[in-house]
């Protein structure tokens, strides 16, 4: 009873320390005053009229709902002619290249360049209701729809051969590796 209980709890720390590498969030494209009052914390903001008219004319991808991050919203303008413009983020936000969990840059077609910063990025995407899943490599990109619920978990890449489930079983060990360090 002792072995399974100590199991369960090695288990529980390790799905929790697993946790931190995975996160997920809506991604669109919108004006930025609709952006805007997206923003959870909106009444902190204290815009006047005049700014939401002005940022209704700028384009802005707004990544929202998010789960699993230090942050629940983010707006980044969108610039869909300049395709050279990536925008980095990680798990606490807008980042370096460092840092950086993945850049998203703009196409001409309409969608979204996701690329893999990490050492492995396991992509999940839902449209309405079609899920599809990429594992990526670091610095290999995948195109997204853009109005799509993103999940993104990370684990060492060990092979291209690699199931959603054994890349899941992966990164339960790899954060019970860290905790116990």
């Amino acid at each position: 009873m002792i072995r399974r209980l100590a199991a369960l709890l090695s288990l529980s720390m390790a799905l929790s320390a697993a946790a931190a590498d995975r996160y997920t969030f809506h991604m669109k494209v919108t004006d930025g005053r609709t952006a805007l009052l997206a923003n959870p914390q909106r009444d902190q903001l204290k815009l006047s009229p005049h700014q939401l008219e002005r940022a209704a004319k700028d384009r802005v991808l707004l990544l929202n709902e998010a789960t699993g991050a230090h942050w629940t919203w983010l707006m980044l303008s969108w610039l869909a002619n300049k395709p050279d413009a990536e925008h980095l983020i990680n798990d606490r936000g807008t980042a370096k290249s460092t840092d950086a969990d993945l850049g998203l840059i703009p196409t001409a077609h309409g969608t979204a360049k996701l690329r893999c910063y990490r050492e492995s990025c396991l992509i999940r995407t839902t449209v309405e209701g079609r899920v599809s899943s990429t594992l990526l490599g670091q610095d290999e990109s995948v195109e997204i729809p853009l109005d799509s619920d993103v999940e993104i978990s990370f684990a060492p890449r060990a092979s291209t051969q690699v199931t959603p489930y054994e890349f899941e079983v992966r990164a339960v060990e790899a954060g019970a590796e860290r905790q116990a360090r």
